[in-house]
């Protein structure tokens, strides 16, 4: 291959759908139930702590799903083997649950330290939202475009995410 030749269309769709698909797997593992493998010792948790942490993970695990299923969907749509009508779908199963999640988390009490992480986190999940909400309508053209947009913006809420875990005294996700 010629490094100074310009990329097909293929390749730059390969590669960007290579590029999405690995923020998103980050995205979904920093909201993830799982557990990391390091041995550090983390300061005992308040049985509040524990409450909120377990409320926390049963919010995330039906996101963390669907996003899964989106994260699939999206990878295919930019490789051909998935329609862009299958794409919106996904997406809008997907933008459903996060808006599920972000008014589970409005309803919910949250400690004050806690508190603001979590209005960030609901912020982060409503521009994830309106991105989603736009996959049915997108031109065939847009896709990459859109799908990095996406990515960039499961990244904020990745960031969110692993804050609120460290509060929680939650293990890391795993990667």
């Amino acid at each position: 291959m010629d490094v100074g030749a310009p990329l097909g269309a293929k390749s730059v769709h390969r590669i960007a759908a290579a590029a999405a698909a690995l923020v998103l797997a980050v995205s979904v593992a920093a909201c993830s139930g799982g557990g990391g493998t390091t041995k550090a010792k983390r300061p005992a948790a308040t049985t509040s702590t524990v409450d909120d942490a377990k409320q926390y993970l049963a919010l995330a695990s039906p996101a963390n799903q669907e996003a899964e299923r989106f994260n699939d969907a999206a990878a295919g749509a930019l490789t051909g083997t998935v329609s862009q009508a299958q794409l919106a779908d996904e997406a809008a199963k997907f933008a459903g649950v996060l808006t599920s999640m972000n008014r589970q988390l409005a309803a919910d009490q949250w400690p004050p330290k806690l508190a603001p992480i979590v209005q960030d986190l609901q912020r982060a999940n409503a521009k994830v939202i309106a991105d989603l909400q736009r996959a049915a309508t997108l031109a065939p053209t847009d896709l990459a475009a859109w799908n990095h947009e996406v990515a960039q913006d499961e990244g904020r809420f990745t960031e969110v995410a692993t804050r609120i875990r460290l509060e929680l005294r939650l293990p890391p996700a795993e990667a």
